[in-house]
Formats: C-alpha cells, sequence, structure tokens
C-alpha cells in the first residue's frame, strides 16, 4: 500500500508539472491523396489554447525526394520575420522555416499560413511539425507544445492513357501506305503510273510521223523500180 501511494503521488506530479493546454502547430487537411506532378496545399494552423500568443515560428519537415515546397503565403493578420534562421526554405534538406509577429496577440485559433507543395513522386510522405517550433507568449515564454503525428499525404502515379478504339487519320494513312503485294505506297503509285496508258496527245504526233515515214519509204522505192 505504501509502494501504491509513492507511484500515485509521482505519476500525479509529473502529470500536473506539465502544461495542460498549450499552444499547438497542426495541419488542415491531414491527409490527402494526389497524383505525381500535380500540386497540393496544406494550411499551417496554430492554436495558442489558453495563452496568448505574439511571435510564431514553425519549422516544418517533409521528405524532399517525395515533395517540394513551391510557395508559403501567410495568413491574414501576421507580420513575416525574414531574418536568418527565421525564413528559410530548403527543398534538399526537407525543411521549411516561416515566422511571423501576430500584432495585439493571438488568443485563438489562427490559420498562420498555406503551404504549395509539388507531388515528386509516387509514395507516401508526411508532414511534420518539429520540436524547434516557438510559440512566444508576452512573457518572451515559448508555450509550444509538440504533437505526434503530421499530415499524411498519399501520392499516387498519373492514370495511363487509354488508347482510342477510333483511328486517327495519321494511322489510316499508315496502314494504306503498304499495298497488297506488300510494297510501299510511293512505289505502288510509280507502278500504276508506269502501267497507265500514254495519253492521246502524247501518241497522236508519234504515230503521224510514223504514217509519214511509211508513205515516204514506199514512194522512194516506187521511184527506184521505175528508174530501173
Amino acid at each position: 500500500m505504501k509502494y501504491f501511494l509513492i507511484t500515485l503521488a509521482l505519476v500525479v506530479g509529473i502529470t500536473y508539472s506539465v502544461p495542460a493546454l498549450a499552444a499547438t502547430i497542426s495541419f488542415t487537411p491531414s491527409s490527402l491523396s494526389v497524383t505525381q506532378g500535380q500540386t497540393l496545399r496544406l494550411n499551417v494552423a496554430i492554436n495558442p489554447e489558453t495563452s496568448t500568443v505574439y511571435t510564431v515560428k514553425s519549422e516544418i519537415r517533409f521528405p524532399s525526394d517525395l515533395l517540394e515546397v513551391q510557395s508559403f503565403n501567410f495568413g491574414n493578420g501576421w507580420m513575416p520575420l525574414v531574418q536568418l534562421g527565421y525564413d528559410t526554405t530548403d527543398n534538399v534538406n526537407g525543411v521549411l522555416i516561416k515566422t511571423g509577429g501576430f500584432p495585439g496577440g493571438l488568443s485563438g485559433a489562427a490559420n498562420l499560413g498555406t503551404i504549395t507543395f509539388k507531388a515528386k513522386k509516387t509514395g507516401s510522405a508526411t508532414v511534420s511539425v518539429s520540436e524547434n517550433s516557438v510559440a512566444l507568449d508576452a512573457n518572451s515564454s515559448n508555450t509550444f507544445r509538440p504533437v505526434f503525428g503530421g499530415a499524411m499525404i498519399v501520392i499516387t502515379a498519373p492514370a495511363a492513357v487509354k488508347a482510342s478504339h477510333a483511328t486517327s487519320a495519321g494511322d489510316q494513312l499508315e496502314k494504306a501506305s503498304t499495298s497488297a503485294a506488300g510494297r510501299p505506297l510511293t512505289a505502288a503509285v510509280a507502278a500504276t503510273e508506269n502501267e497507265r496508258p500514254l495519253p492521246w496527245g502524247t501518241i497522236a504526233p508519234v504515230l503521224i510521223l510514223a504514217i509519214i515515214a511509211i508513205f515516204l519509204f514506199f514512194r522512194y522505192r516506187d521511184r527506184l523500180n521505175r528508174t530501173k
């Protein structure tokens, strides 16, 4: 019984030593599915719980082989801080750091900003909030509390383009380019043109010349016979 009471006291002490309510950063939507090559948007939400925060630094991790940050747009009311170490987009190591101040303090849930990613290849990607994130109150105390999980993104391969049953004009021409004898269309056309009868305009002069030549031949032969 004595050991039970000691254990219970330790558990209660640990429970009450951790802030029950603290600022959290999360994503909406928490899960989605996209196609490789498409872009997707994640909203970064900050919830101060019972405190009031004035400055939020969000450090977001993502798999750089699957996702690429294309842009980040702050939500309404935020003043971006672009100093070194507070504004970073690293698509090589998969780190996005964005920091903003909220004039007058933020005491309710709000949208810190929106991330636009590009899905680079197929796979399952988890976008998470690093424990290095910060949510400062009026006393510059960090009220941020890391949470497990993050946004789960499933990237699928593009659907295969279905072949049309209708044959295009180009396909029809390609099929017709081979004659029944297996000759190319150009050869078949050339052979056909060679087999066509010559037009009359071409044959007539030849026939007339042939007739004149025959007539002159017989006439000359008759003269020779008379001379003899």
